[in-house]
């Protein structure tokens, strides 16, 4: 049996025995483990009465610039002692002696952004000021998190050294990395965003829907997989959440200028204006997205099922982007639906 066949099982006895779940509840309402494992290992446990917890295995798996279980366990453990955090986060309970599992709150009514399917859906514009507005929520209030490292974004050493491992090892990966390389005007942005990089805030590092669970009565949203949190530039966070948009207006055949998902990025923008959040211009935010439209395309261009034409999509919108001066979003910001 592997690690993540067995993980359920762990996964349920470490929550009793950390006394979580008591053997009364289990005879009176039952209890159910699933095993939500996709690029992590997580097991979801419920009791019938309503309780829920993620249960992580945070061996690593990854290349360190990836993110690591320590940066998460570090991340969970300075949050869980500031009170305005906590409505952006499962709340973290206890790792196992072992330190290999991590127990965390279920958010068994919450669903991943990208997953939702009715409710408050993903692309009503107003869910792009509310993420705004928890972004502006996290990093104006990170400030206070002690024993966190620095974030490390993998694109932005695709020229050096310490270049991602896995960018050599597959040929897809070697041969757009290589492009991005060679091409004046994508390296362009990787130049700036290096150039202009700042630690001020905590940052998630990979924001993107997947790593957003949000519930639809009452609102709410939280942040998961802090594998690749740490000091850093609260820009990297919102252009991986414009990002996305950008990524779905490409694929309903929009460009930057005209893309059906104007409205939502501008409420985003709107939403993440306002008190401990540096001010910034377009100009010196587009290479942020730019970056994270890139590091997208890199993605696509190691999944089997993704074409040449998607990939080429998101290299000419990254170039576009790195060009644009003026905020190309300013004007929905006012516009009604």
């Amino acid at each position: 049996m592997s690690d993540s066949d067995r993980l359920p099982q762990k996964a349920a006895q470490l929550v009793i025995e950390e006394g979580l779940v008591s053997a009364e509840e289990i005879i009176r309402y039952g209890l159910r483990v699933r095993n939500l494992s996709q690029s992590n290992s997580v097991a979801l446990v419920e009791v019938g009465n309503g309780k829920g917890f993620a249960v992580k295995d945070m061996r690593s798996r990854r290349d360190a610039q990836q993110g690591t279980a320590e940066c998460e366990r570090q991340l969970y453990h300075s949050a869980a002692v500031c009170v305005a955090l906590q409505p952006l986060l499962p709340k973290y309970f206890a790792l196992g002696e072992d330190s290999e599992l991590m127990i965390l709150e279920g958010l068994v009514s919450y669903r991943r952004l990208d997953q939702m399917s009715d409710g408050r859906r993903l692309f009503d514009p107003e869910m792009g000021r509310s993420l705004g507005e928890a972004l502006r929520l996290w990093h104006s209030n990170s400030t206070s998190l002690k024993g966190i490292g620095d974030a490390q974004p993998w694109l932005l050493a695709i020229r050096g050294s310490d270049r991602l491992g896995v960018l050599d090892s597959e040929d897809a990966l070697r041969e757009i990395t290589a492009s991005i390389n060679e091409d004046s005007l994508l390296y362009t942005s990787i130049d700036r965003v290096q150039g202009s990089w700042s630690t001020d805030v905590v940052i998630h590092g990979d924001m993107r829907f997947a790593n957003i669970l949000v519930s639809s009565s009452p609102f709410g949203l939280r942040f998961i997989d802090w594998e690749t949190s740490g000091w850093g530039d609260g820009r990297w966070d919102v252009a991986g959440i414009v990002q996305e948009f950008l990524s779905v207006g490409l694929s309903e055949g929009y460009g930057l200028a005209d893309s059906s998902r104007a409205r939502s990025i501008s409420l985003l923008l709107d939403g993440y204006r306002g008190d401990g959040i540096q001010e910034t211009t377009w100009e010196e935010f587009a290479p942020f997205v730019a970056c994270r439209v890139m590091m997208r395309a890199i993605q696509l261009a190691n999944w089997p099922s993704t074409s040449d034409a998607v990939v080429a999509e998101h290299l000419d919108l990254a170039r576009e982007l790195g060009a644009v001066s003026e905020d190309p979003f300013a004007s929905y910001a006012t516009a009604t639906d």
